[in-house]
């Protein structure tokens, strides 16, 4: 089976796709490409938290029509697409709301989608996220090695594949969220491309500590956070450009580092995600970690299309009615809803 996964995260930067094939061995990624979304689109996006219903509403199909659209071309090749949305909103065990919707993506593309996926693990009493650990045990695990994956995006997060097949997953904190948010603040750019302004700048030891004392980084697993805990209002109003943005590097290297390591001493670290781009972060991880990091690339997996493969294999396990919920702490479930296509007027 070969399934296109979509993916626009918490960064709001653009649109991942990736075409899975699934249901023989190890799944393989054929074809990824992404688009990103223009200015005025992604201010829209990272605007959803504070938006009005109507807004909101509104959204759902300027998501679905821009999802829809950029899918078209690797659509052809896919039996069917599974999209994660993007996330308005996350209440960690209580409450998660992605929109995009599902029936213009179908309409547009011709295709079954699978989407919505979140809502399930938490109706059977999980945190709703992480979800990508399903398919990084399919495309990473190794019996004779311990493996932790990395990704930063907006938020980053850790899975730890044991030789012993123990599988632990959880949000770390921060990824790029803030980084972008200060380099927006500071810089008028979206993001510090490669961390080059951060590596100027001095690390501020007292706010530090004041934002490792938070209570959310003691908390055990499971556990998953987002842009409503770690949002604007932690990043300072005073400050030098480079200090705050290599305080915030800081801090997203050793919450993440320290968690892991947590789990075990794993003898190979995978990195996916747009974190992987900050060379700054990734020098300060592997010092932390005292081992070269590596790109999910070395197993198959761009780095820039792992969230999106694992969406692909969500939807792959839909159709074929595997639960999908691991290390999210809810009882085992089949993941997301399934949209059919119908002849549309959009599809012109």
């Amino acid at each position: 089976m070969r399934v296109l996964g979509l993916m626009s995260g918490t960064s709001c930067d653009g649109l991942s796709m990736a075409l899975v094939e699934a249901g023989r061995g190890r799944p393989r990624v054929l074809e990824h490409r992404s688009v990103s979304w223009p200015a005025p689109f992604r201010r829209r996006l990272l605007a959803l938290p504070g938006a009005t219903a109507a807004e909101i509403c509104e959204a759902n199909v300027a998501i679905g029509e821009a999802f829809g659209k950029a899918a078209r071309t690797l659509a052809k090749k896919a039996d069917v697409i599974g999209s994660h949305g993007q996330t308005v909103w996350h209440v960690p065990g209580k409450a998660s709301l992605q929109i995009g919707e599902p029936s213009v993506i179908a309409a547009l593309t011709g295709k079954p989608v699978v989407a919505d996926f979140r809502p399930a693990d938490i109706a059977a009493g999980g945190q709703g996220a992480p979800l990508v650990p399903f398919a990084d045990r399919l495309f990473f695990a190794n019996k004779n090695i311990d493996i932790a994956v990395l990704n930063i995006g907006g938020i980053a997060n850790v899975t730890w594949l044991g030789r012993d097949g123990r599988v632990a997953a959880f949000d770390t904190g921060p990824g790029n969220c803030l980084l972008d948010a200060a380099a927006r603040r500071f810089l008028k750019k979206p993001y510090d491309r490669d961390g080059a302004t951060a590596k100027r700048g001095k690390v501020d030891f007292r706010r530090l500590e004041e934002w490792l004392a938070h209570p959310w980084f003691e908390t055990p697993p499971p556990k998953s956070t987002g842009r409503e805990l770690f949002g604007e209002d932690w990043i300072p109003k005073r400050g030098k450009p480079a200090d705050v943005l290599a305080t915030l590097t800081r801090l997203t290297a050793i919450t993440l580092a320290s968690q892991t390591l947590a789990c075990g001493r794993p003898a190979e670290i995978l990195v996916g995600g747009g974190g992987w781009r900050n060379r700054f972060l990734i020098e300060g991880l592997e010092t932390l970690f005292g081992v070269p990091l590596r790109p999910t690339d070395d197993y198959g997996v761009p780095w820039d299309a792992r969230e999106a493969a694992a969406f692909a294999l969500l939807a792959w396990a839909f159709v074929r009615r595997v639960p999908a919920n691991i290390a999210t702490g809810g009882r085992p479930a089949v993941l997301g809803r399934l949209t059919i296509p119908t002849p549309s007027p959009r599809r012109t």
